[in-house]
């Protein structure tokens, strides 16, 4: 007998990038392990990688329900200066803006002013997140999804953590179960900067998490650690689910390396904590010593190159000299991305440069694991790092060494031109992935929700024999 959970992430498809493919793939997968499954989600995301595809792998038999985000669409109307993707209405539908907003209409001053006190007045009076207006909307609609469809229980997955208010409210209103899986921590996120009253009021928001969730799952070590820490009465309990990679995702595309210059090839988005300064100097270096020739070497960036209202990247590529090196491919579906990623010649990983970045492991590490080419890993030491280098599956250098970086990529790149690169099949065994798989994965989330209702799981065992 099968049972219905009720998933809340505000990131979804056809919201893109990595952070949608964990609640996707749990979707997806977990009526395989006895939960049928209902979505509650944003019909209003404003979002940089928006990929209408992504919403052909959501299974037919699960209920997906988009709620309005009125602030959130009003934002972007306001701030967006060019024509850019809104969530759908219906499923399989993108709708575009077709005029610039008034913002960009106006001179440039008075946009970068305006913008400017539109993101503090959001930032400073929506707590947590600019999210909370949906999730006291989410709520109200997800007390009536439970009762009208006999949910059994509630799983939210962050960010941003508004979506665990949705859980908690639901919770406290009909007394269903609730599960909070946290893909970054809440107060101790390394982006977190907030201080005084502002600080007071999250951490007690992230306790009542702690207070009523009946299971709490993390993505990593360093993260359990940290909330245990923070929770001492959940020491021992919290749950790690880590992030993974799907292998019915990938195409088969492994083969021998083509010729022409050494690829490497990036995927996800650049901000300005992670950015690609070190290789692109090193590549630099490399060339200005000429250690290789530009003719050598390709840096294949997919995804958002420079952070929006930013032009660094682009400024350094052309002040490096490296116009003909680099090539943005801006953001791509995500079958092309991982159709670059087998055809590659080696992966460059970039983490961030805060202190707590080593407590991070980037959710599209697996995917390049899988991808089975080298990884070029511009890594502080940790979780990530260490995986790396436990698997064989590239280089670790630290993440402003640019010498090391160009010595690197110079080895590379000579290998190559001697026909001595490595094969894909080569690089790593398949059967150490097979822990990092999202159906297995979600069978460990099944197990988590089963484990809220031990007299019905007794019951069926008992049947079975």
């Amino acid at each position: 007998m099968s049972r219905r959970v009720l998933l809340v992430a505000y990131v979804f498809p056809p919201v893109g990038g990595i952070a949608a493919q964990r609640p996707l793939k749990f979707a997806r997968y977990l009526p395989q392990f006895g939960w049928e499954t209902t979505v509650l989600t944003t019909r209003d995301a404003d979002a940089a990688t928006i990929d209408p595809d992504l919403e052909k792998e959501i299974p037919d038999e699960v209920k997906v329900v988009r709620i309005r985000d009125p602030l959130t669409r009003w934002m972007r109307r306001m701030t967006r200066t060019s024509a850019g993707p809104l969530a759908p209405e219906t499923r399989g539908e993108v709708a575009f803006l077709s005029r610039p907003s008034l913002l960009s209409r106006l001179k440039s001053p008075l946009v970068r002013f305006v913008r400017g006190l539109l993101k503090a007045t959001k930032r400073h009076l929506l707590i947590p997140d600019e999210a909370v207006l949906f999730a006291l909307r989410a709520a109200w609609t997800a007390t009536q999804l439970v009762r009208a469809d006999e949910i059994a229980c509630i799983y939210t997955t962050s960010g941003p953590n508004s979506v665990h208010l949705v859980g908690w409210l639901v919770h406290k209103v009909t007394g269903v179960p609730w599960v909070a899986d946290f893909r970054d921590p809440w107060t101790d996120n390394m982006h977190f900067k907030f201080r005084g009253l502002r600080k007071i009021m999250e951490r007690w928001l992230e306790s009542r998490v702690f207070l009523h969730a009946a299971h709490v799952v993390t993505v990593t070590e360093s993260f359990r650690t940290g909330f245990e820490h923070r929770h001492p009465a959940w020491a021992g309990r919290i749950r790690v689910i880590r992030n993974g990679v799907d292998p019915s995702d990938f195409p088969t595309l492994w083969s021998l390396p083509k010729p022409g210059p050494f690829v490497l090839f990036y995927a996800g988005i650049l901000y300005p904590s992670r950015n690609p300064k070190t290789v692109l100097q090193a590549v630099a270096t490399a060339i200005r010593y000429h250690r290789i020739h530009t003719d050598d070497i390709r840096v294949v960036f997919a995804g958002v190159f420079d952070y929006p209202g930013s032009d660094e990247n682009r400024r350094l590529v052309q002040d490096l000299g490296l116009d003909n090196v680099v090539v943005e491919l801006g953001y791509l579906p995500r079958k092309r991305v991982l159709e670059q990623l087998q055809t590659a010649d080696a992966l460059l990983l970039i983490g961030d440069r805060a202190l707590q970045a080593n407590q991070y492991i980037p959710g599209k590490l697996y995917e390049y694991l899988y991808a089975k080419r080298p990884i070029l890993a511009l890594l502080q030491k940790g979780e990530a790092a260490d995986l790396i280098s436990e698997l064989r599956a590239g280089v670790v250098i630290n993440p402003d060494d640019v010498q090391a970086v160009a010595s690197q990529l110079v080895t590379w790149v000579r290998q190559k031109r001697k026909g001595s690169w490595p094969l894909p099949d080569a690089h790593i065994d398949s059967r150490r992935l097979a822990p990092f798989t999202r159906l297995g994965q979600t069978a460990e989330l099944a197990r988590v929700l089963d484990e809220m209702f031990p007299e019905e799981k007794s019951g069926r065992m008992t049947g079975n024999l």
